[in-house]
């Protein structure tokens, strides 16, 4: 012991000695520990100095007007805890380049949207006030200060933080506890981003402020790793508090645990809790002290801590690589025991110094190692030898009397033997004690692991696996041995006793080829085939009767000469036309001679030849050249049809042009839409002696005919006169086919695309049921109805049906308008085609493989497969049925008696398909356990972890966890990370519902929410909700590569996914559903994703955070107005307080008076046709308005109409 000053308080703070010893000299002998105790005491008021380091992009704005105010409080709140307490000030916006801060020379003197508003220019890091006592100073100078602007949402925040450490004697740190506290509202950017800017050289981990105290070489240096900061905060002895708002929490939160003696507490919108905020930072990081080593170690040292936080002696907790302790009180001692241990000799003496992190003192422990013995240094009753069973003398125990052992730990009492090693060994053995597999302790084997045997000879873990379970889950491992089930054998019990497989049509095993071998043919030598019926060297039936069928019928051929012989087996009859199929041998005579015959066996033997003769040949010299010359003839037909029907079809359109022109003049006379087309041709083009020649075929009248001769003809000159009927039906007559298609597809444009999507028309024009039902004329009758009839039924459908491309359509998770996915799924529905084989979908089999290869890859897989479901709801029910049938493949054979009592857990914010699915599948709805979510609608993982106990405490088999990202009401994301490490812990199936959030993938802001979600089996996700790609469009992707879905699912259903086909049958997608028939969802979305490409979609996914954003802001500055919670996501939950309950919040009656305004809202708004947003009760809240933040077309001009036609509604209530 070199140093070892007391334990003191100092006075107030100051002077005080909190970790003893200070200098320490440790001697290791090689394999020998070395324990030394160290002792800490937290002294009251320790010295601190604190820098604020503020985030002064524009968002900021609300909260800089209350840190402006803050010095005072907080010196007075620290004060009470310590006498001696300087604070700081610097703040930090973004590095002064594109594409993080406009460079444009307006925007970099003044980046604030209002040229109205104090604003500063944007910099990188401006270290404003060095640590001072004084607080007048510092809100004089924070007072000094305004908001700045920058482009892209994160911040530069890791810049500041490294200079603050960095830049020690600037900022006037002294050897007391520092804090660092960190205000933003936005994540950070890290180390790659300055690429973005140009910007390649990495941070060189040195000070750069210039006089003014601006970081000066910003733009020549790119954003420091996380790994960088931690190191410079360490190094620095600053502990940080990251004090940031709800939305950034998460991401600071994994940022946290990557900083040692850090904190983050979740920060208010205008920092008006940033005190409070501080102090339980403080008293959290200040109460938590932890030892550490801060220099490498030499080779062959190790170092272990074991911490007693207690008043008992006690040691708590197992060894570690640091010690700590929590909650430690003021005045209260704390002990740490490190153990040093060496494994080889140091070449020269190595200097080790230990800290408290946060705190300013050191113990210095210089580390000698001694590889030679000193005989005459001998410890009595030493700790080593069994805590004091011995001597320790060069380094071996010499135990007292009665003790055996090499550290002394037997006594002779208790043992029959005196060799303590030979009842650990086999007799006259050599090898490694207890078999190498458990420890000796007084001569009896200890064993380790799932290994038994008197000497831990056998070990029950070793035996064979069959699918990756032990002895295939059919016996029990013994000594390494399977011992199986009855029925069961193979060296893994992975054979069946069984022979139903084995069987062949005809009742014999194997077809008498083979013998049957754990329920599959062993086949012969020569013999193949699942029922050995198949051999290289046997004749197929055609060619056993080819012969017989040739001398019996034409009496030539190898067997002509001996037929009645070789042949009296079988009888043969000729027939001259026969309906030939693929029962047919199809063969050729010894002439060469094709013919055709029909063998079928019959009884005893004997087999019936049905024969076809050949046909006899002829010249074809004369149909070939007859054929030469009729295909060049129909050629120029082809070419002259080709050439009439483009001017058909060209005289076609003109008729529908002038059909509706006639419209627009009300011209009555011409009734027939054809001949008005003649008209049309007579009025406006030259005489056609064709056309007058067509005029008589169609019974019409036309006077004077005779003045038409030689000259153009007017429209006085007609008097046309027809008696003809609208055509009923369209069947058979493409042009009016096509002229239909063309006027729906005008009204779909006019009324849904251009109507529908205009904030000047209404959202439904609703109608009570009676009503609607006469206004749209629904009956079905015996009689068709005219085209101009159906369509006025189309502008009805229309007309009274809810525009949910509409921009003030909030009510569901879909809505909006794509028209690059319209125009897929008007080309899909077109081509009127079922995705299940490559030969009907060629298109769309690859299509869709490429989608979902796309999506997987968002998702964070290299590989794996997926489908397109009919909805989210079908996605959830399969990955249920693929996590059973993975855990019990018997299920689909044999069912639900093939299964013990199943569970699956899901929180209970989880979509209601979950229970559905468990319904439809057999499971039951009381299989579904409900696992607590934490205020924000968050799964808690501690909660699943007891649900998974409860489970199996009762019997029931654990087999999968739901986790949802982005839940129907809330918007919550639940944590994947722990939630998965509970399901690897337990072995289930994760599968993510992230039907609503998981277009959140898309986006590199955002995506955090979902982190985690690579380590799902499953993923559901519907792109036609966030993304408006158009009901519907769901996805489930699977990490699987087994083919898991068509194993689960598949039935090989003979008529369509035939194994012999010309392509690669891999290709038929069908067998991988449920369904037969299934819809083409993947050209919406990939028409959509070519147009738009990846970046387009991410800026509407970042557009719809930010409108949220935006709407949250109003929302607290309007009265009238309050937040269910801050949103997480796009879900934004609010409740309108009309007038009447404003200041009556405490009224009994408060609650159920609150819970009728948003339904009598909903009618008023249906009703009148503003909007459409929906409502709901949640646990113990009173009804409230969920807007949902998705159309890509909406503007902060749409939100500010939601609070606006609200308080419209709502102000006589």
């Amino acid at each position: 012991m070199l140093q070892d000053d007391p334990l003191s308080q100092g006075t107030r703070g100051e002077g005080a000695t909190q970790l003893a010893p200070q200098r320490v000299r440790v001697t290791l002998r090689p394999g020998e520990p070395q324990q030394l105790r160290v002792r800490f005491l937290r002294a009251e008021g320790y010295p601190v100095d604190l820098y604020y380091l503020m985030d002064l992009s524009y968002s900021m704005k609300d909260d800089l007007e209350r840190v402006r105010q803050l010095g005072h409080a907080l010196l007075v709140r620290l004060q009470e805890v310590t006498d001696s307490v300087r604070i700081g000030f610097g703040s930090f916006v973004d590095k002064t380049v594109l594409p993080f801060v406009s460079t444009v020379p307006s925007k970099l003197r003044h980046p604030c949207p209002s040229r109205l508003e104090s604003c500063q220019s944007p910099f990188s890091f401006h270290h404003v006030l060095s640590l001072t006592g004084d607080a007048k100073a510092f809100e004089r100078e924070v007072g000094r200060q305004n908001v700045s602007g920058n482009l892209d949402s994160p911040e530069g925040g890791f810049d500041a933080i490294l200079q603050a450490a960095l830049c020690q004697k600037q900022i006037g740190w002294r050897n007391v506890s520092r804090l660092l506290v960190f205000t933003s509202d936005d994540t950070f950017h890290t180390a790659g981003d300055g690429k973005l800017g140009g910007i390649f050289m990495p941070s060189d981990g040195h000070c750069h402020l210039d006089s003014n105290g601006l970081y000066s070489r910003s733009p020549e240096f790119d954003y420091p790793s996380v790994g960088q900061v931690a190191q410079a905060l360490s190094a620095a002895n600053i502990q940080p508090i990251f004090a940031v708002t709800s939305a950034t929490l998460p991401v600071y939160r994994e940022l946290s645990k990557l900083i040692p003696k850090s904190a983050v507490g979740e920060l208010s919108e205008d920092s008006s809790n940033v005190v409070q905020l501080i102090m339980d930072a403080y008293n959290s990081l200040s109460s938590t002290v932890t030892l550490e080593h801060d220099s490498l170690l030499p080779p062959g040292v190790r170092i272990s801590y074991e911490s007693q936080c207690g008043d008992s002696e006690k040691r708590l907790g197992e060894a570690a690589d640091r010690g700590q302790c929590n909650h430690v009180r003021i005045n209260q001692t704390v002990n740490f025991w490190v153990t040093f241990q060496a494994t080889r000799c140091l070449p020269e003496p190595h200097l080790l110094r230990f800290r408290a992190r946060g705190f300013s003192e050191e113990l210095t422990v210089e580390l000698h190692t001694l590889c030679d013995c000193n005989c005459s240094d001998a410890q009595l009753q030493a700790p080593h030898c069994s805590d004091g069973q011995g001597h320790l003398q060069c380094g071996v125990c010499s135990c007292v009397p009665g003790r055996l052992g090499r550290l002394c730990e037997c006594s002779e009492a208790e043992l029959s033997s005196p060799d303590l090693e030979s009842g650990c060994r086999a007799p006259n053995g050599t090898g490694p004690l207890c078999s190498g597999r458990g420890q000796c302790q007084c001569g009896r084997c200890t064993c380790s692991g799932q290994s038994s045997g008197r000497l831990c000879e056998c070990d029950d873990a070793s035996c064979e696996r069959h699918e990756g379970i032990l002895c295939g889950g059919f016996g029990r491992c013994q000594c390494g041995v399977c011992h199986c089930h009855a029925n069961r054998t193979g060296r893994a019990c992975e054979c069946s006793g069984d022979t139903d497989n084995c069987v062949s049509p005809d009742g014999g095993l194997c077809s008498g080829h083979g013998h049957c071998n754990c329920n599959r043919c062993q086949c012969n030598d020569g013999y193949y085939g699942a029922l050995c019926d198949q051999c290289s060297g046997c004749k197929t039936p055609c060619e056993t009767h080819r012969d017989c069928a040739e001398c019996k019928a034409f009496g030539t051929g190898p067997l002509a000469m001996n037929c009645s012989t070789a042949c009296a087996h079988a009888n043969t009859t000729l027939v001259l036309t026969p309906t030939l199929d693929d029962s047919w041998c199809k063969e050729r005579t010894q002439d060469n001679q094709l013919f055709f015959f029909l063998a079928e066996d019959v009884a005893g033997g004997r087999v019936v030849l049905t024969v076809r003769p050949p046909e006899e040949g002829a010249d074809h010299t004369q149909i070939i050249v007859l054929g030469c010359v009729g295909g060049i003839v129909a050629v120029g037909l082809g070419l002259v049809l080709a050439y009439r029907l483009s001017v058909e079809i060209y005289d076609r359109r003109e008729f529908h042009r002038f059909e509706k022109e006639r419209q627009h003049l009300n011209w009555k006379q011409i009734k027939s839409r054809f001949l008005a087309w003649l008209v049309l041709k007579a009025v406006h083009n030259a005489y056609s002696p064709a056309l007058l020649a067509f005029l008589p075929m169609m019974s019409l009248q036309i006077f004077p005919v005779a003045s038409l001769s030689g000259r153009r003809p007017e429209q006085k000159d007609f008097l046309l006169m027809a008696d003809s009927q609208p055509f009923l039906s369209l069947d058979g007559d493409p042009v009016a086919a096509e002229a239909l298609l063309q006027d729906v597809f005008g009204i779909v444009v006019d009324e849904v695309i251009r109507k529908g999507t205009s904030a000047s028309e209404k959202v439904c024009e609703w109608k009570e049921p009676e009503e609607l039902k006469q206004l749209l004329d629904l009956e079905l009758r015996h009689e068709g109805e005219s085209q101009e009839q159906i369509l006025e039924h189309c502008r009805a459908v229309i007309r009274y049906s809810v525009k949910t491309c509409h921009p003030r359509f909030f009510n569901q998770l879909f809505s909006g308008l794509d028209p690059h996915a319209l125009a897929g799924r008007i080309v899909t529905e077109s081509l009127n085609t079922s995705q299940y084989t490559y030969e009907i979908a060629p298109v769309f089999v690859l299509m869709e493989e490429e989608v979902l290869k796309k999506l997987r890859a968002l998702v964070g897989w290299s590989s794996g497969d997926g489908v397109f479901c009919p909805g989210g709801s079908i996605s959830n029910m399969y990955a249920v049925n693929l996590a059973r049938y993975q855990r019990y493949p018997d299920c689909k054979q044999r069912g639900l008696r093939a299964l013990p009592p199943l569970a699956l857990f899901t929180s209970k914010e989880c979509h209601y398909s979950i229970k559905k699915g468990a319904a439809f599948l057999g499971l039951g709805t009381d299989s579904v356990r409900v696992v607590e979510a934490d205020e924000r609608g968050k799964m808690i993982p501690e909660d699943l972890e007891r649900q998974i106990s409860l489970a199996k405490a009762e019997g029931a088999v654990p087999f999968l966890v739901s986790a949802t990202s982005g839940t129907t009401v809330l918007g919550a994301f639940d944590p994947l990370e722990a939630i998965a490490d509970v399901c690897q812990h337990h072995g289930l199936w994760l599968h993510v519902d992230a039907a609503w959030g998981g277009s959140v993938l898309l986006s590199q802001t955002h995506r955090h929410l979902l982190a985690g979600i690579q380590r799902a089996d499953s993923v559901a996700w519907n792109p036609h909700k966030l993304l408006s790609t158009g009901l519907q469009c769901s996805a489930l992707l699977l990490r699987d590569t087994s083919n898991l879905l068509k194993r689960c699912h598949g039935s090989q259903a003979s008529y369509l996914f035939q194994q012999d086909k010309f392509y690669d049958v891999a290709l038929d997608t069908g067998d991988k559903v449920v369904q037969c028939g299934r819809r083409v969802d993947c050209l919406k979305l990939w028409l959509m994703w070519k147009a738009q490409g990846g970046q387009g979609l991410q800026r509407r996914v970042d557009q719809a955070f930010a409108l949220a954003r935006y709407l949250v802001e109003e929302l607290k500055k309007r009265e009238g107005f309050e937040l269910v919670m801050e949103p997480e996501f796009v879900n934004v939950c609010f409740w309108f307080v009309p007038p009447s309950l404003r200041g009556k919040k405490e009224s009994p009656d408060y609650s159920e008076r609150l819970s009728k305004v948003a339904p009598i809202l909903k009618e008023r708004m249906v009703r009148k046709g503003s909007m459409m947003i929906g409502y709901q009760p949640h646990g113990t809240r009173s009804n409230f308005f969920r807007m949902v933040v998705a159309n890509p077309a909406l503007t902060r001009a749409d939100m500010d109409f939601l609070l606006n036609e609200l308080e419209r509604l709502g102000q006589d209530l």
